[in-house]
């Protein structure tokens, strides 16, 4: 078998300071997604006047990502300032302002900060449902009355989640969250407080009373960013190529772009025990511990010697606590490094780690 593209199991370890920001009354959220958006909500201040909201999805060193709707800072003309939950204001440059996609409203902006900040766990929006919960997070706009824009959160339903074809503007996930104007760019979460859609459109964007508030599948930003379509075999790509693709963005640091470019891989072959070992590994280095075992397990279903595969599921465990099943994967890794020769490295790492577990 070639490992050329396979990752070695890594762990990484984050650690957030956040302020809470000060948020308007809405007793209908749920508590823990309403925390969870607090950390990760921005607000978009636009030219002293007016306002959007966006989502802190991404940290590279000092630089952050900031996903939002592009109508929110289409306007070249106008000046553009990020808040964070710690009230601290980022100008943005227009060279920092990217749209995304063709007829998709979205655009990612970057600012540079010393400071921690949280940012947004991806769900998987292709498995939302019509009936299921869904919140609704942003800043509403300042009023004579309260003369600065307030952080709310609404719940709701969703109504539609299209998949089959790209609605106006890619506005394809349909919920009954009764937003208002400035929250436009905020996050759509899940009952885990984990993103599956940014908002962008309510009943003023037609003047229809209609109850029917839109939002942006996150899977569509993700596959925007990964290079990828939900039609693969459009571009003529193979599962080979979304895998190399996968190991691209990966080595750049594009953990989740390199999650959806590996699950296309396995959409096209879903025997391939390397795409499965891959994101599983990437799965891992997010923090999802019990989603890396999911695609260990696949692999070595696939490949029950698959060496590097049982040494993942053994780190894995072991971060879980697992001890005794850790130990039983990590010593059949070893076994069969002894069986399959050349991976010294990896059956002296299975080893030690063996020694420390016992």
């Amino acid at each position: 078998m070639n490992y050329k593209y396979t990752i070695p199991t890594l762990f990484i370890f984050t650690f957030f300071t956040i302020i809470q920001p000060t948020t308007a009354k809405n007793l209908s959220c749920n508590k823990e997604v309403d925390e969870i958006a607090q950390k990760i909500t921005v607000l978009i201040d636009i030219n002293n006047k007016d306002n959007g909201s966006g989502i802190l999805i991404k940290q590279e060193g000092n630089t952050y990502t900031v996903l939002t709707a592009f109508h929110n800072v289409k306007n070249t003309s106008l000046k553009y300032t990020i808040i964070t939950p710690d009230e601290q204001r980022y100008p943005i440059q227009g060279e920092n302002i990217k749209p995304l996609g063709t007829g998709i409203d979205l655009a990612v902006v970057k600012f540079v900060s010393s400071k921690t900040y949280q940012v947004a766990k991806f769900g998987n929006s292709d498995l939302i449902k019509r009936g299921d919960n869904v919140y609704v997070t942003g800043f509403r706009l300042s009023t004579p009355s309260i003369p600065a824009p307030l952080y709310d959160c609404f719940d709701g339903q969703v109504s539609a989640n299209e998949r089959q074809r790209t609605i106006d503007g890619g506005y394809n996930l349909v919920y009954t969250n009764s937003t208002v104007k400035g929250m436009s760019g905020g996050p759509v979460l899940n009952p885990k407080g984990e993103l599956i859609g940014i908002h962008g459109r309510g009943d003023e964007y037609d003047n229809r009373d209609r109850d029917r508030f839109a939002g942006i599948p996150i899977n569509t930003y993700m596959r925007i960013a990964a290079g990828v379509t939900d039609k693969p075999s459009i571009r003529g790509l193979t599962a080979d190529d979304y895998f190399k693709l996968g190991f691209k963005k990966y080595e750049q640091k594009d953990y989740r772009e390199a999650i959806v470019a590996y699950t296309e891989a396995i959409k096209i072959n879903p025997n391939n025990a390397d795409a499965y070992y891959n994101r599983g590994n990437v799965r891992d280095d997010l923090g999802d511990k019990p989603g890396a075992i999911d695609d260990y397990n696949q692999a070595i279903k696939i490949n029950p010697n698959y060496a590097y595969a049982y040494h993942g599921r053994g780190n894995a465990r072991s971060a879980l606590g697992d001890k005794p099943g850790a130990i039983r994967d990590l010593q059949q890794a070893v076994k069969l490094y002894q069986q399959q020769g050349g991976n010294e490295k990896w059956l002296r790492a299975a080893q030690d780690r063996i020694r420390k577990l016992q």
